[in-house]
């Protein structure tokens, strides 16, 4: 059987729309925690086989464009490893797994950070390779000037003192999620308006991060996690679009 990777991303984003509004309009007295973690769960999973997708379709389709077809299969690889990464991170976030007792760590969504900043490492490769023919040096280098800025400001503004452990993981993570989002500018800057999804794509990344770490030791609510959800999903689907551009007709 043939699946069509683009057909596939339509899927995963309208499984996105159907789901958080099933969700909002019965609301969280109707739906089991459980099972609405165990629909974001099957998402990323099929995600992940649209990646595997993904992938088949680059190593078996010849690149038309600027990209070499190895650089093009590295780009698919990166991205598809990015999400395993990522679906590890929603494993451990979904606490259907209880591990606060076996590492001491009350909140265990801190325990995704490293696993989520490794997704974020294969994502900004893959951006830089997917770019890197028409970008200027002078131009990445003044997103690296603001990097360091942008990632101290967004750390700032969202970090909850009051956590010690959440200091210490959220600073450099800060400057992990908001390096991705910067390096995602590259792949609008090289091709132009078909590259704006990747971008939006990781700022919508960047956002669904920051609420997460806006919301540790805060009161957080139904909306605010389907808000979450949504924004992550989102920015799963268009960083795996991104790998289609080189294809793009």
């Amino acid at each position: 059987m043939t699946f069509n990777p683009r057909s596939l991303l339509s899927i995963a984003f309208a499984s996105l729309v159907t789901g958080e509004a099933l969700a909002l309009f019965f609301g969280v007295e109707m739906i089991s925690v459980t099972v609405y973690r165990i629909f974001h769960l099957a998402q990323m999973i099929f995600l992940i086989f649209t990646g595997w997708i993904v992938y088949k379709f680059v190593t078996g389709t010849r690149t038309r464009t600027h990209i070499t077809e190895t650089d093009h299969t590295k780009i698919a690889v990166l991205v598809l490893v990015g999400l395993i990464f990522s679906f590890i991170g929603d494993s451990i976030n979904s606490n259907l797994i209880d591990l606060t007792r076996a590492t001491g760590i009350k909140q265990q969504v801190l325990l995704s950070v490293p696993v989520f900043a490794v997704a974020h490492i294969l994502y900004i490769r893959s951006f830089i390779l997917l770019s890197r023919f028409n970008v200027q040096k002078r131009t990445w280098i003044i997103l690296l000037l603001i990097w360091p800025l942008f990632s101290v400001g967004l750390w700032k503004a969202i970090v909850n003192p009051a956590s010690s452990l959440m200091v210490a993981l959220s600073f450099p993570y800060a400057f992990m999620v908001a390096l991705m989002a910067l390096s995602s500018l590259r792949v609008p800057l090289a091709w132009g308006r078909v590259g704006l999804p990747t971008a939006v794509g990781g700022f919508l990344f960047l956002l669904s991060d920051s609420l997460i770490g806006w919301s540790l030791g805060r009161e957080g609510s139904f909306m605010l996690s389907q808000i979450i959800w949504s924004t992550y999903f989102a920015a799963q689907i268009l960083i795996l679009r991104s790998v289609l551009i080189p294809v793009s007709a």
